[in-house]
């Protein structure tokens, strides 16, 4: 199922309108109608609002070609939509300076839990 059409079944099943949902996520009305519409791709920015506003994972909008077997999807603790809405609202040199931060400690880490890391982090890719 493509985006748009993903984001107006999760929406209608919560009896929401698409005023509603771009109120919530804090979109504008003309990008929420054109991405439904299939006319604009989201950009991920734009998914991870989405997905908090209506309490499910991002992983909800995976690429239908993807392998994995379908699952319910997964919805957001009160913790979980707490701390996406600080990284989503966070400045961008904040956010870089914090990846860099990261990056370094990774690289600190001895090779087979840098490997381990790795295979984790490609798990959760869509």
């Amino acid at each position: 199922m493509e985006i748009g059409k993903k984001i107006i079944s999760l929406r209608k099943q919560r009896g929401w309108t698409q005023y509603r949902l771009f109120k919530e996520a804090g979109i504008s009305q003309s990008n929420l109608s054109r991405i439904e519409g299939g006319s604009l791709c989201p950009s991920y920015k734009q998914l991870c609002k989405l997905a908090s506003a209506l309490n499910v994972s991002v992983q909800v909008f995976e690429s239908p070609n993807n392998t994995r077997k379908a699952e319910k999807p997964t919805e957001l603790n009160t913790e979980q939509k707490d701390l996406l809405a600080k990284i989503l609202d966070m400045p961008k040199d904040e956010t870089f300076e914090i990846i860099a931060i990261t990056i370094q400690q990774i690289k600190n880490l001895p090779a087979d839990y840098q490997k381990a890391l790795a295979k984790i982090i490609d798990s959760l890719r869509p």
